[in-house]
């Protein structure tokens, strides 16, 4: 069993908290830190700065090194469920359930509302569209998700890279690509669900197709009697620039709008109305704008806002693996190592929505 005070020292650094020397009465530097987690790792591990990618293989399966391993499952656990639920786009507009907590996978209705999940199976996505009446449970289907961390976990279990780096490098992979799921689960559903006329238009941003915009977002806030955001990729969201900056017609844009623009490319607000960037994502095998993108880039959703419409729902799997996967059980034949988690994402559409399509 893996020395308490060495897993107090391993969450230590990782949180980046001070660590303070008893034996010379003093706080210990980062380096200081660094070599000493390095010390422990080759001690728990039988590894060095010179280990090959067999020895690193032959030392997960031994016992001492799966203790300090747990280590890095259970800190990644805790620092991706920390890292998403301190995103604003996280709390404001998923409800999650996390099955570590005690939590049963299952979401209430309160009223009739279209519900789509993507139930996901090895590379096979299988869209699941429903209609739900009030007073309804429903569970979302879970699936392991892996982000690949060969390169940085060698490096760290040769001491080439520090505790923290590593760690803060698989959160951050693990955070983005489970953002990533979310948003372009959510753009699927939106796109295929009905909508009644009104609520949907195409057209180029523009000045001629300006009111038809407006007349989108009115309705969505009109219906719903709250307040409404607009969302899409960044690329979808830059053409919004053309409504406040057009010079035959408009030219509105403030000085706050042009900064928000200089710094991010998309505006801060479309006239007071907020907007929400969507991550983009690509397939691997197909980097194309016109192809390639996971989430449509011709796309803007109009989405009413508030703690009653947390419209994506997020299941947490509660618990991290490292995995190896061996040599030929991958298309590009290589030993890999992930960070996996088991996660489910549905969408639940309750309120009134609207959508822009954007042409040339």
């Amino acid at each position: 069993m893996i020395d308490v005070a060495v897993k107090n020292l391993l969450f230590d650094a990782a949180n980046g908290i001070e660590i303070f020397d008893t034996e010379n009465n003093r706080v210990m530097t980062k380096s200081e830190v660094d070599d000493k987690i390095k010390e422990l790792c080759f001690q728990y591990t039988g590894l060095n700065e010179k280990s090959t990618d067999k020895q690193i293989k032959r030392a997960l399966k031994s016992e001492s090194a799966r203790e300090f391993f747990a280590v890095i499952e259970e800190m990644i656990e805790i620092k991706v469920t920390e890292g998403l639920r301190g995103l604003d786009i996280f709390n404001k507009y998923v409800e999650e359930i996390n099955l570590a907590d005690g939590d049963a996978n299952e979401f209430w209705v309160e009223k009739e509302t279209y519900l789509q999940i993507e139930k996901v199976s090895g590379s096979h996505h299988d869209l699941i569209q429903q209609k739900l009446k009030a007073g309804e449970p429903y569970t979302v289907p879970t699936a392991y998700y892996g982000v690949k961390v060969g390169q940085d976990i060698r490096l760290f279990l040769t001491g080439k890279k520090s505790w923290a780096a590593f760690i803060d490098a698989a959160v951050k992979a693990f955070v983005d690509f489970t953002i990533q799921q979310i948003f372009s689960k959510f753009a699927n559903a939106a796109s295929t669900l009905p909508l009644p006329a009104g609520l949907t238009d195409s057209g180029a941003l523009n000045a001629a197709n300006k009111d038809n915009f407006d007349h989108i977002i009115e309705v969505v806030e009109s219906l719903n009697q709250t307040p409404v955001v607009i969302m899409g990729t960044k690329t979808a969201l830059k053409k919004l620039n053309n409504l406040v900056n057009n010079s035959s017609a408009v030219n509105w844009m403030a000085p706050s709008q042009k900064e928000a623009i200089a710094h991010t490319g998309i505006l801060g607000d479309y006239e007071g109305t907020d907007l929400l960037e969507m991550p983009q994502r690509y397939n691997l095998s197909d980097l194309s704008a016109s192809t390639g993108a996971l989430v449509d880039n011709t796309k803007l959703y109009i989405m009413p806002v508030g703690e009653d419409n947390k419209f994506i729902k997020f299941i947490n799997g509660g618990e991290t693996i490292l995995e190896v996967n061996e040599i030929g059980a991958t298309l590009n034949d290589q030993q890999t190592y992930e960070i996996q988690r088991k996660i489910g994402v549905g969408t639940v559409i309750s309120k009134y929505f609207g959508v822009w399509t954007i042409t040339p």
